[in-house]
């Protein structure tokens, strides 16, 4: 638990209180993506945010102008996935935005929604663990203006915006097992169900990454919790939200772990991150894409900047009623520790000296940082938050620690095929940010009692200001660096569909310009076939001779085609093939053509439809169509059963 104040949560003191404090995190999220609304109907022109907003274009059209789900995307790489692709974004509730705003403005309304989400839900934990509204404050303004969220989402990366939610889906969890309220008088299970929803949240927003790192936040907090108490509850709701998450979000989870599955993707990692590094991450003020020396990715990768006033109360709180430094066994191992780091980084490099073989970071060197830190945090208010630390430090480590927590993580299924350990920052990023509430409530607890109530107020509110001026200081350039300059269409849209040859930079401009992009980049596995470029036909017979085909109808799930042949052949389709194409009409089956979509019709005249519709789709959207409003209503109905004893009490 943090500092509890003593407002009345129904006092008008405290309503009013909570009233200035969401218009302040409001205005911070508006301040940090005002940059980005410069031109609001311009495209940006990075690659990242050109990658999303192609994609994103693309599940707009099929919903909004072709009115079916997207569940196909003909317009990238020849024809690839659309809801299954594991960076498809069409299944989170910010791609109403889209549809309600366009594109282009509506990705940059999703942002200030994420990063408003980050803002309050930082400050909301705080507040549940009670920390005073100033606290609460510096809590969410160093998470959600943390150099984490600037670089990734400046830089086009808005599947990750998923992480927003993760002090939100936190709340939720501690509800769960009733640590968020004086007592232990949590909420209890109910809080289970929006716990899962937010998870599915997450995946439907792209979460290649955000998902799995919520499963490994998830599981540290349940998994430290179940030691405390010991009892094996935590672990089995956070079980129970995982339930939940697949239920709600079956309509995306079931095509994507299909697609998994049939085209998995096996990612090696080498990357690696010492002391220097790590340290580099949250002091560096470096708001621009540019590569890191030593490293294989660039800067946007590792920036985790946090105010440094909000790092220095993270450090009082740590440090507050840790062991007296006479107390050796306590302090020893922080001592060898940092002796052990600062030898390592000067050691020369090489095989050429023995300190440099010795003095590397190794298993038994990380082993001892968690061993200091453990001892020197003891019985200090940061100490249930420790697991956390170590275990996201442990995995940004990478493979400077040979058998960390990385290299465990990488032994599971999905983990292995993940890249970039640094990503795993947001976990630190969350857990220094409440420790900084916690240290502030520290330092205007030992005003309160030296200088009175009135020069803590202050303090506090000075405080604040400073977090405040910092974040928007180091997050504005990088916010105005997300480039929206393209202020039209590199053409008129076509009247009809085919295939350009183009490159990867210009897959927003084709999906503009409603025609495919055969060469592109997607991290994506796919089945690549020869395909036409250029304004041709886009059926065609594989045996010419045998009659004749003509295209009747098209959207991205369906290719309509009437035949009329002297023989069976197969009419081949200007896409690429997948196993999840089916074919209605005409005796036909679908069929691979070295890669490319194909049908095999029989002799005569016959009208043949192709659909793309995955059965994990249909199976999909029936359980989540089913279980979200049965859901929905045990979630209502638990919540008022568990209020009802109390109010007649």
């Amino acid at each position: 638990m943090l500092h509890r104040t003593n407002e009345g949560p129904g006092s008008p003191r405290s309503r009013y209180g909570g009233w200035l404090a969401l218009a302040l995190l409001v205005a911070v999220a508006a301040a940090l993506t005002a940059p980005t609304l410069e031109c609001r109907a311009c495209w940006s022109i990075l690659y990242d945010w050109r990658y999303f907003q192609a994609m994103e274009e693309v599940f707009r059209t099929s919903v909004a102008d072709h009115h079916e789900a997207p569940l196909w995307n003909p317009y990238a790489c020849g024809g690839e996935v659309g809801l299954a692709n594991p960076q498809s974004t069409a299944a989170a509730p910010t791609f109403l935005l889209s549809l309600l705003l366009g594109t282009a403005l509506g990705l940059r309304a999703a942002l200030f929604v994420y990063l408003l989400a980050a803002l309050s839900g930082a400050y909301a934990l705080a507040r549940a663990l009670g920390a005073s509204r100033p606290a609460a404050l510096v809590a969410g303004v160093a998470f959600g203006g943390s150099g984490w969220f600037a670089m990734h989402l400046a830089t086009g990366h808005i599947n990750f915006a998923g992480a927003a939610l993760y002090p939100w889906l936190v709340l939720c969890y501690l509800r769960a097992i009733g640590d968020d309220e004086p007592g232990g008088r949590g909420g209890g299970w109910p809080w289970v169900i929006p716990a899962g929803a937010l998870i599915a949240w997450m995946a439907g927003l792209g979460g290649t990454y955000t998902t799995p790192m919520a499963v490994v936040l998830l599981g540290t907090l349940a998994a430290t919790d179940a030691v405390r108490r010991r009892s094996a509850r935590p672990v089995l709701l956070v079980a129970a939200m995982g339930l939940v998450a697949l239920l709600v979000g079956a309509a995306r989870f079931l095509p994507l772990l299909e697609f998994v599955r049939d085209h998995p993707r096996h990612v090696p990692e080498k990357d690696g991150n010492n002391a220097l590094d790590v340290l580099r991450m949250f002091l560096a003020w470096r708001q621009k894409l540019a590569p890191v020396a030593g490293h294989v990715y660039w800067w946007h990768e590792y920036c985790c900047h946090l105010p440094y006033l909000a790092a220095a109360l993270a450090l009082v709180a740590a440090l507050h009623k840790a062991p007296s430094p006479r107390r050796a066994r306590a302090w020893l191992p922080a001592a060898l520790f940092l002796v052990w780091t600062v030898a390592s980084l000067l050691a020369p490099e090489g095989d050429r000296w023995l300190a440099a073989r010795v003095l590397v970071y190794r298993d038994a060197y990380h082993l001892l940082g968690v061993l200091a830190l453990a001892l020197v945090t003891r019985g200090t208010p940061v100490a249930r938050w420790v697991p956390l630390v170590v275990v996201a430090f442990g995995i940004v480590a990478g493979t400077a620690w040979p058998h960390g927590p990385w290299w465990l993580i990488r032994m599971l299924p999905v983990y292995r095929d993940l890249r970039v350990p640094a990503r795993y920052l947001v976990m630190v990023a969350l857990a220094l940010s409440l420790w900084a509430a916690i240290g502030l409530d520290v330092v205007l607890g030992w005003l309160r009692e030296r200088r009175g109530p009135r020069v803590a107020a202050r303090a506090g509110v000075v405080i604040v200001l400073l977090v405040v001026g910092e974040t928007i200081a180091f997050d504005w350039p990088a916010y105005s660096d997300s480039r929206f300059e393209m202020q039209r269409t590199p053409g008129p849209p076509s009247t009809r569909f085919y295939q350009s040859e183009g490159e990867w930079r210009e897959m927003l401009g084709g999906v503009l310009s409603r025609h495919g992009v055969l060469k592109c980049d997607e991290e994506a596995p796919l089945q690549r076939g020869e395909l036409d470029p250029g304004d041709v036909e886009q059926v065609r017979l594989l045996d010419p001779a045998a009659g004749e085909v003509r295209l009747v109808g098209w959207t991205p799930n369906t290719v309509t085609v009437a035949a009329r042949l002297e023989r069976p052949t197969s009419v081949l389709v200007n896409q690429n093939w997948n196993e999840h194409w089916g074919v209605e009409g005409g005796g036909a089956e679908v069929v691979n053509v070295n890669g490319r979509l194909g049908v095999r019709v029989g002799a005569g005249s016959a009208t043949v439809r192709l659909r793309y519709r995955p059965r994990s789709f249909v199976v999909g959207a029936w359980i989540s169509a089913t279980s979200a409003p049965l859901l929905l209503l045990a979630f209502v109905v638990g919540l008022l059963g568990r209020r009802r004893p109390a109010a007649g009490g």
